[in-house]
């Protein structure tokens, strides 16, 4: 009997190992890509969005009079006026599995984000407020016309501090501003640092960071005038999950929405989430009867979309005269930012891979998930893992010196 993977191994081996021509790039290299905002939807409406310059404020009023007066200008809403659909939670990955469950017993606090704020800001680019109208240039235009009226609350950005008896709390209804705690243990970890021969305690940080993709976010969404079915282009990496979150937000019976991703330029992560522009344009197409359209801007992109990677390490190893570890101790902090929007994918991952390559007898870690007032975190390129590895590789650095050994390359 002949197989294909029979004639794979007589002419070389398989596929395995083999270059493998790539046939995708042919027309993007010649300019043939086709991304959200090259789809042309005639008498479109173009949204623009107001955004908070505080970090953490009370919303103490909203005049949208002169904005709504301005030439071109459909529709001007703020939160009171979206009000009537769920915020925003990102369900599937705040979803603990079962077995992970059992076997750490975390927390895992939810914070749902409303898709316009209404009572407070919690963070410098929430939105506030969209205007649609005929054009982004007249929308962007009307913008300046919003009189917004706020009440600076106090500031946290550093998570450490966040965390500190007394601190303001974020979200009134959580109990401190934690969102997400897991911790694990191996062996006896107290018992293998008093009786080492060698300890090093240090503090590592990694700092924030933004994908910063070529093509930043962009969502347009139709009406079919005929079905009343509702289309969605959007750069995103995770269409059935727009979709889905899409249907429950407006309400609509499943199999009515359409969600194409085009040419994606770039996403690392960042476009692998929900996000409440995604939600509000659609919302815009169907409450107006026109196709709307949405494209971020790059200072947007930089202060509105998901960051990542800021972690603080207080790590300790313990290790033997010889340089063999017989202990880790760390105490993870991740700055969530204003909201929990991917629970434990990033704090589990960094807990699992820390000790990377070695072999320990004795571990305790613990990684605390901390809301402040800085844009909300999402995985990146790793989804925690970098910053783990980073700070364990580091402090093996400060063992080798310690001894008086040379660290291996």
């Amino acid at each position: 009997m002949s197989h294909a993977s029979d004639t794979g191994r007589q002419d070389g081996g398989g596929w395995i190992g083999r270059a493998v021509p790539r046939v995708e790039d042919d027309r993007l290299l010649r300019g043939n890509g086709r991304y959200v905002d090259d789809i042309a939807l005639p008498g479109a409406v173009e949204a623009a969005f107001l955004r908070s310059p505080h970090a953490h404020a009370r919303i103490e009023s909203i005049d949208v009079k002169a904005a709504l007066e301005a030439p071109g200008v459909v529709a001007v809403w703020t939160g009171g006026d979206v009000a009537d659909l769920p915020p925003l939670l990102n369900k599937e990955e705040l979803r603990t599995p079962p077995g992970l469950a059992e076997l750490l017993d975390p927390t895992v606090r939810m914070t749902p984000m409303p898709l316009l704020a209404d009572d407070k800001v919690l963070y410098v680019g929430q939105p506030v407020a969209v205007v649609l109208a005929e054009s982004r240039y007249l929308a962007e235009d009307a913008l300046e016309l919003l009189d917004v009226r706020y009440t600076p609350l106090p500031v946290l950005v550093d998570p450490e501090d966040a965390l500190s008896p007394g601190a303001p709390l974020l979200h009134e209804e959580l109990p401190d501003n934690t969102a997400v705690a897991v911790a694990t243990r191996v062996g006896e970890p107290d018992a293998a640092f008093a009786s080492a021969h060698t300890v090093v305690a240090e503090r590592f940080e990694a700092h924030r960071y933004v994908a910063s993709p070529i093509e930043t976010r962009a969502v347009s969404a139709q009406v079919d005038p005929y079905s009343g079915g509702l289309t969605v282009w959007a750069g995103t990496q995770t269409p059935h999950r727009l979709r889905d979150a899409i249907t429950h937000t407006l309400a609509l019976p499943a199999g009515t929405v359409h969600v194409i991703a085009a040419d994606v330029g770039g996403g690392f992560g960042q476009k692998g989430i929900l996000y409440v522009e995604e939600l509000l344009v659609p919302h815009a197409a169907r409450r107006l009867g026109r196709p709307v359209r949405w494209r971020e801007d790059r200072n947007e992109n930089l202060t509105a979309s998901s960051h990542a990677r800021e972690q603080i390490h207080h790590i300790e190893l313990a290790a033997d005269a010889q340089g063999h570890l017989i202990g880790v101790r760390d105490r993870i902090m991740v700055n969530f930012g204003a909201y929990n929007m991917t629970g434990l994918v990033v704090p589990y991952n960094s807990l699992c891979h820390l000790l990377g390559p070695y072999r320990v007898p004795h571990v305790a870690v613990e990684v605390t998930g901390v809301l402040t007032n800085t844009t909300f975190a999402t995985p990146y390129r790793g989804a925690g893992r970098p910053e783990t590895v980073f700070a364990m590789e580091r402090a093996m650095d400060r063992l080798a010196a310690e001894l008086g050994i040379a660290p291996r390359s």
